[in-house]
């Protein structure tokens, strides 16, 4: 099929729609590899199309992780990686867009008993490379998020009626006890409870694990825990909630980070 792609341009997307299709069939990552891995001309429209395919998304983070190693090593971040992870998030295949990350050099987390921050790019030390298992960020007309490398902070800007999530990601937790800490400065006095961070589990959005912790300027931390073992996996936000009419304003965060507390020595 290679073959006859490369010598057909004109039934090319025909041919890659199919492969995009067969991905699903259990092994195919496996048969791909060495295709997908000597990075054919048509290689880009193939990764296009295959994550417009619901029930190849699997095998084709599978796929993506095999030609991230040897002998291929094709590591390089590219836009169809970025909507991959989206969709595998977005279909719950999180175990998979987190080892899609780890593959493409995103930061391993820590187990939630181990040592070290959970989150990933929790110092704002570069722009995020793969959300949502990076920073997910907020651009809306009354709400925006922003890193800036540079200064190592995440910028959130608000106006009156702003609600949801600034900046997001994707966290794996056991049951445990944990310390969020932060670093945060504003151009003013914030509104109450303008800023809140918010752990929400994505397996059962009933579970009584979620949590909210009120974000206030200056260096501060608070401690919560998690008691079931229902739900691994949770959305770690920043959400902003301003009143219509209300003053807007812009925070500059120079840290978030979550830590166990069985790693730090915390009673």
């Amino acid at each position: 099929m290679s073959r006859a792609i490369l010598t057909s341009p004109g039934l090319r997307t025909a041919y890659v729609t199919a492969m995009a299709q067969a991905t699903a069939r259990p092994g195919a990552e496996q048969t791909l590899a060495p295709v997908i891995g000597q990075g054919p001309s048509w290689a880009d429209t193939y990764w296009n199309a295959v994550v417009a395919v619901p029930d190849s998304l699997e095998n084709a983070a599978k796929l993506r992780i095999l030609v991230a190693g040897a002998p291929w090593r094709q590591q390089a971040v590219m836009d169809s990686d970025r909507v991959l992870a989206i969709r595998l998030v977005g279909n719950g295949h999180f175990d998979a867009a987190r080892n899609l990350a780890l593959a493409l050099g995103g930061k391993e987390a820590a187990p939630a008993r181990g040592g070290g921050d959970l989150l990933m790019n929790g110092n704002f030390n570069h722009a995020p490379t793969l959300p949502p298992i990076d920073w997910q960020l907020s651009s809306l007309g009354n709400l925006g998020a922003s890193i800036d490398a540079t200064q190592k902070s995440l910028v959130i800007s608000a106006i009156g009626g702003a609600r949801g999530y600034a900046a997001r990601q994707l966290i794996h937790l056991e049951p445990g006890r944990y310390r969020l800490s932060w670093n945060l400065a504003a151009n003013g006095a914030l509104p109450q409870n303008a800023l809140i961070a918010r752990l929400q589990c994505l397996e059962d959005v009933s579970s009584p694990d979620n949590r909210s912790i009120p974000l206030t300027t200056g260096q501060n931390a608070a401690d919560l825990s998690l008691a079931s073992a229902t739900c691994r996996w949770f959305w770690m936000g920043i959400g902003v909630d301003v009143p219509d009419g209300g003053a807007g304003f812009d925070a500059q965060f120079k840290r978030i980070i979550l830590t166990s507390m069985a790693s730090d020595g915390s009673d």
